[in-house]
């Protein structure tokens, strides 16, 4: 029983050093950028719009040890933010991501929200999970257009910013905006 417990024991440590250099070469193999954004939490703003599209395309193919992405979505045009979410992510922007990155999908939270209304038009319960849990912010929401009206421009890209400045004061877990 002896030599078989000192066996067992033996085995447990090598084991444990494996793990210990995988885990460390997987670490190792990684750039800053990789090492960074691993395990963090991010809340994207305008990732409807082309260079959000592009952001969540390239985060997630290149950092793919990301937590969750939450994203602003807002409902538009009689369409609800899931049907939206799911003609996003049918864009041909993401054909390399769905073919590297199968599961990326599971990665991603769709908020409702809009930025032209006061509090980015969040719910109470969808403001709480962003404090606690966000670690990076994102704000590229804007309306970009030269005739839009005035008044809808301002609460976009003047108070949708300010909105935006004030949550991340209240995030916990904020490392970046």
């Amino acid at each position: 029983m002896d030599i078989v417990a000192r066996k067992n024991e033996e085995n447990l440590k090598i084991t444990r050093e494996l793990e210990l250099r995988e885990n460390s070469e997987d670490t190792n193999d990684r750039s800053v950028i990789q090492k960074f954004y691993h395990g963090k939490n991010l809340f994207i703003t305008g990732a409807t719009g082309f260079m959000g599209k592009i952001l969540i395309d390239k985060l997630l193919r290149a950092c793919t040890g990301i937590e969750n992405i939450y994203i602003l979505v807002r409902p538009k045009k009689g369409k609800d933010i899931h049907t939206r979410i799911e003609e996003i992510f049918d864009d041909p922007v993401f054909n390399k991501l769905r073919d590297e990155v199968p599961k990326f999908r599971h990665k991603i939270v769709a908020i409702p929200g809009d930025c032209a209304i006061a509090g980015l038009g969040l719910k109470l319960t969808d403001r709480q999970t962003l404090i606690s849990n966000v670690n990076i912010v994102f704000h590229a929401a804007a309306t970009v257009r030269f005739d839009e009206k005035l008044k809808l421009a301002v609460g976009i890209n003047v108070h949708g910013t300010r909105d935006m400045l004030n949550l991340c004061q209240h995030m916990k877990q904020l490392k970046v905006r």
